[in-house]
């Protein structure tokens, strides 16, 4: 019998008419314990955007969103939040389990990265330059573990430069850090809504010291988990805030105004205060944290922009769009060379675009839907498989294409 997962609190929509109907209007985030949401269409919106404005910068366009490479950064305040909220609201329910929680997990991110994985093996040993093949191997394998931002971070960036894989290791310091949070989260709560709120703010500090004390000048620190964990946390501290954070109508449209002018001012130049990564991206992150608390309960003016089309749209297939994005320009690096003419750009764009809505339509949900094709034990089983397999080969390829 296959085990029915119910939608979360933030469920993307289901089917392509879902996407383009209006945007439900949230319900009360305080309207009970469990702060439950609806469907908020504005942080897809959000998603959407710098989802966008990541993959133009790697197609070439980094002189116009120099600061493209804090858009990271942001996507981690707003997984913090949505992840704290999911939990939040199966408690609420008395449906939350670990078994729940990872079930979710595997479900939304296995399946696309499992065939990216495949695609990657392939390009890995027959496609990319034969200098490259071996840290690719090293690479797929340790994307299967959840580890591509160790590897890629102890060791010089440049080697894998050529590679299908290197943009995976931002899913490394989401999953190193959600294979143990749900305890914590637990443990905290157990202490009260306040005692948790003020907990996970003062873990956001401590975090966010460690992240400047272990940082270096090195390129390598901007991949390891120390650099980003803080604004994890940060996220997660938001989500718990039980309406100490809450503000009236205009106060939360200058929030709204505030955070959005942050967040583009980012894009569009990264500050570089210090050689400290976490000192440079406190900007977006406290501007994300702004347009979060702004739109909570009801939109501002910003959560009304962001909800529009085409950057819902472009949200709700951000993941995807993200995971094709880098193998699509590493084939046409081999066939046009590292400098692309505009013409291409575009081409190019438009082809990451199509491939993560098509690995979105027909990869993801499948396996998302509560009528999945896995029960839940089908679902661990396949991706402890699934990890098992690439990274043995992905190990095999490291040792074949060993110098």
């Amino acid at each position: 019998m296959k085990s029915a997962l119910p939608p979360a609190a933030f469920d993307t929509p289901q089917t392509l008419a879902d996407l383009f109907a209006s945007p439900a209007a949230p319900r009360d985030p305080l309207a009970d314990s469990g702060r439950t949401l609806e469907y908020r269409p504005d942080l897809d919106g959000l998603r959407g955007v710098m989802a966008l404005v990541v993959l133009a910068a790697h197609l070439g366009w980094l002189d116009i969103f120099p600061g493209a490479a804090a858009a990271l950064d942001l996507f981690f305040v707003v997984s913090g939040y949505l992840i704290t909220h999911v939990i939040l609201s199966d408690r609420a329910a008395g449906k939350f389990s670990y078994a729940r929680y990872y079930e979710r997990r595997i479900r939304r991110l296995f399946p696309a990265l499992f065939a990216l994985l495949a695609v990657s093996a392939v390009l890995g040993f027959w496609v990319i330059p034969e200098s490259a093949r071996h840290a690719s191997a090293a690479s797929l394998a340790a994307t299967a573990l959840y580890a591509n931002n160790l590897l890629i971070g102890l060791h010089p960036i440049g080697e894998f430069a050529q590679t299908p894989l290197p943009h995976t290791w931002s899913l490394g310091v989401e999953e190193q850090y959600y294979l143990l949070y749900p305890p914590l989260l637990v443990a905290l709560l157990a202490r009260g809504r306040g005692p948790s709120f003020w907990g996970m703010l003062g873990f956001t500090a401590l975090l966010l010291a460690v992240s400047m004390l272990t940082s270096t000048r090195s390129v390598s620190a901007y991949f390891l988990t120390t650099s980003r964990v803080w604004e994890i946390f940060l996220g997660c501290a938001l989500a718990l805030h039980g309406g100490r954070l809450s503000f009236t109508r205009p106060v939360r449209e200058l929030l709204g105004a505030i955070g959005c002018a942050a967040i583009v001012l980012t894009s569009l130049r990264l500050p570089i205060i210090t050689s400290f990564h976490a000192v440079n991206v406190i900007p977006i992150c406290l501007g994300t944290a702004l347009l979060l608390l702004a739109n909570e309960g009801s939109q501002t003016w910003s959560g009304r922009l962001l909800s529009r089309q085409p950057w819902r749209f472009a949200g709700i297939a951000s993941y995807s769009v993200y995971l094709w994005h880098w193998p699509i320009i590493i084939v046409a690096q081999r066939l046009w060379g590292q400098d692309f003419p505009i013409w291409l750009r575009v081409i190019l764009f438009a082809v990451a675009v199509a491939a993560g809505i098509l690995s979105w339509r027909y990869i993801e949900m499948p396996f998302r839907r509560p009528d999945a094709i896995l029960t839940r034990r089908g679902t661990f089983v396949f991706a402890i498989a699934g990890m098992a397999i690439f990274a043995l080969i992905g190990a095999i390829g490291f040792v074949m294409t060993g110098r």
